[in-house]
């Protein structure tokens, strides 16, 4: 969310540009610094956007990754895009589908 103009001007401009978004659903690992010095966790348990709406608002591709294999695919593919590529690592999703797979 930091860098949502440097987004805008890579749309305007064209760049071939792959911003990664790892989604962790807002700041687990402050929440838990807090918690393990006896601090209550405040502001740190975020709503995150849709960031492919987000994306499709910016008028750049989207696209999600749900395994590091998938990552890898994803890369490949958006490695030759003509504009900016927005590649959503959702975590929760990662390690429920990395779960899944070792239990098969």
């Amino acid at each position: 969310m930091f860098t949502l103009p440097e987004l805008a001007c890579a749309v305007q401009e064209r760049l071939p540009l792959i911003v990664v978004v790892w989604n962790n659903l807002g700041y687990p690992e402050i929440s838990t610094f807090m918690t393990e010095r006896d601090v209550e966790p405040i502001g740190v348990e975020l709503h995150t956007p849709d960031f492919a709406l987000l994306a499709q608002a910016f008028g750049c591709t989207y696209e999600s990754a749900t395994s590091i294999a998938g990552l890898e695919s994803v890369l490949r593919r958006s490695s030759s895009s003509q504009g900016p590529v927005l590649i959503e690592i959702n975590e929760q999703k990662l390690i429920e589908e990395e779960h899944n797979a070792s239990s098969l």
